[in-house]
C-alpha cells in the first residue's frame, strides 16, 4: 500500500490510517505510530482511556460534591423559612 501525501498508510478493510503522531506513552513524548480513525482522530491507547476516565470520575466527583453542597445550602435556607413562617404547605421538610 503506498502511503499518502503525509505518510499515514490506509487500510480500506480496516477504515483506518496508520501514521506517525506526536504523543506520550509510558511517560515518553515523543513521535508514535497511531492508528487514525476515518475523520483524522488518533485512537487512545489503554493508558491514554486510563488517563480519560480517571478525568471523567475527578469531574463527577466535583459535580456531585458542589450539587450535594447545593442541597444543604438549600435545606439550610428551607429550615430558617419554615422557623420563621412555618412549614410549607404540601409537605416541606417537616
Amino acid at each position: 500500500m503506498p502511503p499518502e501525501a503525509n505518510g499515514d498508510v490506509v487500510s480500506a478493510c480496516l477504515g483506518l490510517r496508520l501514521g506517525v503522531r506526536h504523543g506520550t506513552y509510558r511517560g515518553l513524548a515523543v513521535d508514535w505510530l497511531r492508528w487514525i480513525d476515518t475523520h483524522g482522530r488518533v485512537l487512545p491507547t489503554g493508558e491514554e482511556q486510563a488517563r480519560a476516565a480517571e478525568e471523567q470520575a475527578r469531574a463527577a466527583e466535583e459535580q456531585a460534591r458542589a450539587a450535594g453542597d447545593e442541597a444543604k445550602r438549600l435545606a439550610a435556607r428551607l429550615a430558617a423559612y419554615e422557623k420563621q413562617f412555618g412549614p410549607l404547605p404540601g409537605g416541606g421538610s417537616g
